[in-house]
């Protein structure tokens, strides 16, 4: 999520949950996001609802991910965990080797 969440993203998302009278959801998840906005406004007035759509098409595609950009979050996600698993004294084993385990005979 740090990676992701830029100064540019971080305003526009503030800026939204200041309009009065917007309820913001803003979730990110692996694999995509959701942006909701919820408002008491009935939004009856054409020009209001097309300047709000304006706005949060504008706003949804500066949160848009570049191109490139989710290979750039996974590998950064990838180098946190090994740096939180170091941190905590886990050390995990390439892949590509194989593993092998044998159950201790309960006769010895």
């Amino acid at each position: 999520m740090e990676g992701y969440l830029t100064k540019e993203r971080m305003d526009i998302l503030t800026t939204l949950m200041k309009v009065k009278s917007f309820w913001v959801v803003f979730i990110f998840r692996e694999g995509g996001a959701l942006l909701r906005v919820d408002t008491p406004d009935p939004l009856q007035e054409t020009q209001k609802l097309e300047s709000l759509v304006k706005r949060l098409i504008a706003a949804a595609r500066k949160l848009e991910l570049a191109p490139g950009e989710g290979d750039r979050l996974m590998s950064l996600k990838a180098k946190k965990k090994a740096e939180d698993s170091k941190k905590a004294g886990i050390v995990e084993a390439p892949t590509s080797e194989k593993i092998e385990l044998e159950l201790e005979d309960d006769n010895s």
